[in-house]
């Protein structure tokens, strides 16, 4: 995982980072792969909590602050439940989907034209 990839990443502590240069664990899940790196933050995480990651600091260190998701948002390395979504995600396994059309409005990106004085 590259450096600049992860900065913006949202992680969740495994182990407290105790603020200052005593630091902890965090993993980020970055497509579908748990990655554990070392945190450094300015104060004290607790474990389980999310975290931001602002800063690479290179040799798997990274620079995190608290960070709280939002209600919709999934925890990192965790599905939501397929039976909450309003539609079927199908992958592979030879599933034809027939497609179901509804009624289209039309945007154009006509020019309009108009004089100013």
């Amino acid at each position: 995982m590259r450096g600049q990839s992860l900065v913006g990443k949202v992680g969740v502590v495994v182990t407290a980072v105790r603020g200052g240069e005593r630091p902890g664990e965090i993993r980020v899940v970055v497509q579908g792969v748990p990655h554990h790196y070392l945190a450094f933050a300015a104060q004290p995480v607790p474990p389980g909590a999310h975290v931001l990651v602002v800063h690479f600091r290179g040799a798997r260190q990274v620079d995190v602050e608290p960070w709280s998701p939002m209600p919709g948002d999934q925890r990192p390395g965790r599905s939501r439940r397929a039976d909450a979504l309003p539609f079927k995600i199908v992958t592979g396994h030879g599933t034809y989907v027939v497609p179901v059309f509804s009624k289209v409005s039309r945007l154009t990106l006509a020019m309009q034209e108009a004089t100013v004085t």
